[in-house]
């Protein structure tokens, strides 16, 4: 969902 999309993004973020 789009939840899970968004909580992969974030932690791609702060990642980088």
């Amino acid at each position: 969902m789009v939840r899970r999309l968004t909580r992969s993004l974030m932690e791609a973020l702060s990642s980088i």
